[in-house]
């Protein structure tokens, strides 16, 4: 009995099977690179799985800034009235 040995494949050519899985077929893509059709298959749901785990960190992300920029916004309409508040003050003052 032999010893399987697991074989390492870099980013890029995961990343090309998938591509070629989608295009040409999970069957054909598995026959021309010599790699099992689960493999490809489970490299698929993977880079699935970080596409969507990338978009809720970006969502997030714009949530966060969103809160940020409501929140500076409404410092800016305080200062906004303050300065209002004292224009008038006084242009009253200027008047006398």
């Amino acid at each position: 009995m032999t010893a399987r040995t697991k074989k390492k494949y870099s980013e890029d050519f995961k990343e090309h099977a998938v591509r070629l899985a989608n295009s040409l077929g999970l069957a054909r893509a598995s026959e021309q690179l010599g790699v099992a059709k689960m493999t490809i298959e489970y490299w698929k749901a993977k880079q699935a799985k970080g596409k969507k785990l990338a978009e809720n960190e970006r969502v997030e992300s714009e949530k966060e800034e969103l809160i940020r920029l409501r929140r500076e916004n409404a410092e800016q309409k305080d200062v906004i009235q303050i300065l209002k508040k004292a224009a008038a003050v006084f242009s009253k003052d200027h008047l006398k």
